[in-house]
């Protein structure tokens, strides 16, 4: 059985994209996510939504870069928001606790 592609897409709504993630966050894809935030997460922008619904697995790196993303942006007084993640992706942020750092809406408003 072959793993579907990575990818990610970017939409912006004024200067807070929403940042559109399909397929397994892992060691292997993190780095391409690592560079739409350093594309992203610049000037102006403050506020950064994730949509992880399509996201099928996430591992410690995925979180890692999340996270990483996460202090970038409180730094600059900002925010960090999922709207949107699966079940498998909502399992691990609640056992690792990441509700305390990340706005989480499960369901896509």
């Amino acid at each position: 059985m072959s793993v579907p592609p990575f990818e990610v897409s970017v939409i912006w709504e004024d200067l807070a994209p929403i940042v559109h993630l399909r397929g397994e966050l892992d060691y292997g894809t993190a780095p391409v996510l690592h560079d739409t935030f350093k594309e992203v997460i610049k000037d102006d922008v403050k506020h950064v939504t994730l949509d992880l619904s399509e996201v099928t697995f996430i591992d410690s790196e995925g979180v890692k870069i999340l996270l990483r993303a996460y202090k970038a942006l409180q730094a600059r007084g900002g925010t960090l928001s999922i709207d949107g993640c699966s079940q498998f992706v909502a399992n691990v942020f609640d056992v690792l606790g990441m509700n305390k750092y990340l706005d989480i809406n499960v369901h896509r408003k």
